[in-house]
């Protein structure tokens, strides 16, 4: 769990090495589950109501024994906005909340912002009928219109908000109408983590571990180890040689040549006191919970 551009991906994509782990790349479908025409993706426990928690671990179910009953990480960046809900649904679950210096997913939000929604090609296509397998019949009016812009957004090369994807927080209908893009970048970066934070802080100390995004490109091999300890998974070779080879350090810091002056001065006020929350965690060397 984490906000877009924290590095989520990244660490699911070293744990689908593992023989025994599957990746299901952000099935946001399937945890909008009876909220698809919600206003935003902040859910708590109570939402989770027995119909929901079984529509959702059903298509759990059905995956992983599509792909020989192996354990499923999933990177939903809804996670983070929604602890209490997925604990819910997923009570046996392993947390692992991956957090990241704001100003350098702001760098990373904004490049993607800027990228059409949707290229025209066969594996887009692919990818959007598996987002729809996972979406109930009842739902697809509010997923269609979505995937149907964003191929109209292509097809005629204009740009458009659709492209300001992420998480939506409480309170993002209004803001998509009055904020540019950077305040709207750096409000959906605090909040998510705020909600994320504030939530772990609840739950018990073995449900979760919370991993600095610059902690583990600089030491992969050390920091994804301790998370193997804390999913009880044993290291592979395979995983040990991509940790080595394709981890690195080259896009930490990287808001410095991406901000300059005036404009790096304004983030950093955008982006308080959450940046000075999370960058306190980054350095930290006191707290267990925190790799």
């Amino acid at each position: 769990m984490g906000t877009n551009r924290s590095g989520k991906s990244l660490l699911a994509r070293c744990f689908s090495y593992l023989d025994r782990v599957y990746w299901w790349p952000e099935p946001n479908a399937v945890w909008r589950t009876g909220s698809a025409y919600g206003a935003h993706d902040r859910r708590g426990a109570v939402e989770a109501t027995k119909r929901i928690r079984t529509r959702i671990r059903r298509h759990y179910l059905r995956r992983q024994r599509a792909q020989g009953n192996k354990r499923i990480i999933d990177d939903s960046p809804l996670h983070c906005i929604s602890v209490p809900f997925v604990r819910s649904v997923f009570p046996e679950a392993k947390l692992i909340h991956v957090f990241r210096d704001g100003r350098d997913v702001i760098c990373d939000v904004l490049e993607s912002w800027q990228k059409p929604a949707y290229s025209l090609e066969t594996k887009t296509l692919l990818f959007l009928f598996a987002r729809l397998k996972q979406t109930p019949i009842s739902e697809w009016p509010s997923y269609l219109p979505r995937v149907i812009g964003g191929l109209t957004d292509r097809v005629l090369h204009r740009k458009s908000t659709r492209q300001r994807h992420g998480v939506r927080y409480p309170g993002i209908s209004q803001d998509l109408r009055t904020l540019s893009n950077v305040e709207l970048a750096c409000k959906m970066w605090r909040l998510c983590q705020e909600y994320a934070l504030d939530d772990l802080a609840d739950c018990p100390d073995d449900a979760y571990v919370c991993v600095a995004y610059e902690n583990f490109v600089r030491d992969p091999v050390k920091v994804f180890g301790k998370l193997l300890e804390f999913v009880e998974e044993p290291m592979s070779d395979q995983v040990h040689a991509y940790l080595r080879a394709k981890i690195t350090a080259k896009h930490v810091r990287k808001w410095d040549t991406f901000f300059n002056g005036g404009s790096l001065d304004r983030l950093n006020y955008l982006l308080e006191p959450t940046l000075t929350r999370v960058n306190g965690l980054i350095h930290s060397s006191q707290q267990a919970s925190v790799v």
